[in-house]
């Protein structure tokens, strides 16, 4: 048996959030895992992928290729490498 406590962190400036996991078993061992999300806006996303060599060839607003929308909380996209 054992006991996972959840705890989410914003940091807003960074666009970052932090969800850390904090396992407690029962023989008294304590593991801590922390996953680390950076979130990108549609134009954030472009920039930082043709800073890096890529092409963007289309965004989707999912990973089955939904039309993409301001709104959406996710993002599918195609990218090429430049060179």
């Amino acid at each position: 048996a054992h006991l996972v406590l959840e705890q989410d962190f914003r940091y807003d400036e960074a666009d970052v959030i932090m969800r850390q996991h904090t396992v407690i078993e029962e023989s008294g061992r304590i593991s801590i895992y922390r996953i680390w999300d950076h979130y990108y806006s549609r134009e954030s996303i472009v920039k930082l992928l043709q800073e890096k060599g890529y092409n963007v060839q289309d965004i989707f607003s999912d990973l089955t290729g939904k039309p993409f929308e301001e709104k959406t909380k996710s993002m599918g996209i195609a990218a090429k490498r430049a060179y």
